[in-house]
């Protein structure tokens, strides 16, 4: 797989700031806080206006196949809606595996040759990746169906500008990226504060038309932004079943980042493990017969457990 160096890739964002894509968008990804929540929003950088509440945003390519823009910000003096984040917080981010079509995957794929959306998981060997500052560390989605810890974004300045984060998407192939849109799952967290829930970047290839991106991507994932992740789903195995009531037991209790390996049990993304993200679960189950009970003490939820792996059993019995 082709992996450019450091220099290659300070290169690349040296050349690109000098002579900017025109086809770049001018916006950035608002991160603020409401009631101890962090929310995303959007700053349009050609009027100026704010808003909060925006979880799908657009990002065109130019042939480079590398843009640092959508950014990342932040105000001091925040939107309506939200609230300012305390000087000295540091915000990382993570990506999420999307659930669509019967296909679960960290980088989706749509061909965009219509007007309509049909997104599938992105073929073996395109890499979706966001660079650190100074192209320190990296993160990347492959199409596999895991979440993938992120890193740092930066941290919240005294300024008013509080925040403003210019970080590094690349689409990197062993061969070529077939063109079209590519969309990724990200949550952004910050400690003392719940995760944000699910926003998505819809990217497009130089040859996918603007207003494609704009007027067909970008509002048809605004439209599932609530639907694009299986509730319920914490080994991120595109089924909701015992295994996830597993991983709840596991994690139940704990706050903040959890193992990857283990997938994440936050079901509600307030960044605690806890009963409420077991009725998101026993919620999902409801679809295959799982009577509606109250949230288990963790010393009985083996009998959960295998409640849950005889339903199952019996539906899959049942075709």
């Amino acid at each position: 797989m082709f992996s450019p160096s450091i220099a290659w890739l300070a290169a690349a964002a040296a050349v690109l700031l000098i002579v900017p894509p025109a086809t770049a968008h001018k916006g950035g990804i608002l991160v603020q806080q409401k009631d101890g929540r962090l929310v995303t929003g959007y700053d349009d950088e050609s009027t100026g206006a704010q808003t909060i509440g925006d979880r799908a945003f657009g990002l065109l390519f130019p042939s480079s196949l590398a843009n640092d823009v959508p950014s990342f910000l932040s105000l001091a003096n925040a939107p309506a809606g939200s609230g300012p984040l305390p000087v000295g917080t540091e915000l990382h981010w993570d990506f999420l595996p999307i659930h669509v079509g019967g296909q679960t995957a960290n980088l989706m794929y749509w061909d965009a040759a219509t007007d309509v959306v049909s997104f599938a998981s992105s073929a073996p060997g395109v890499d979706f990746t966001l660079y650190t500052e100074g192209f320190s560390d990296s993160a990347t989605v492959d199409g596999s169906p895991a979440m993938v810890r992120g890193k740092r974004l930066g941290a919240i300045s005294a300024n008013n500008l509080a925040l403003h984060a210019h970080r590094w998407f690349f689409m990197e192939s062993s061969t070529s990226v077939p063109e079209g849109v590519y969309l990724a799952a990200m949550q952004v967290r910050a400690e003392g504060f719940a995760s944000s829930e699910p926003f998505y970047v819809a990217a497009a290839t130089s040859a996918v038309p603007s207003t494609r991106l704009d007027d067909v991507a970008v509002p048809w994932v605004a439209e599932h932004a609530d639907t694009l992740l299986l509730a319920g789903d914490y080994n991120f195995d595109g089924a909701v079943d015992a295994a996830d009531l597993g991983i709840w037991r596991q994690q139940y209790g704990t706050e903040g980042a959890f193992a990857i390996e283990l997938g994440s049990a936050d079901g509600n993304y307030d960044g605690t493990v806890d009963a409420a993200d077991y009725t998101v679960w026993r919620d999902a189950m409801q679809t295959i017969g799982i009577a509606a009970t109250p949230a288990p003490e963790p010393a009985c939820l083996s009998v959960v457990a295998i409640a849950a792996a005889v339903c199952v059993q019996r539906r899959k019995r049942g075709g």
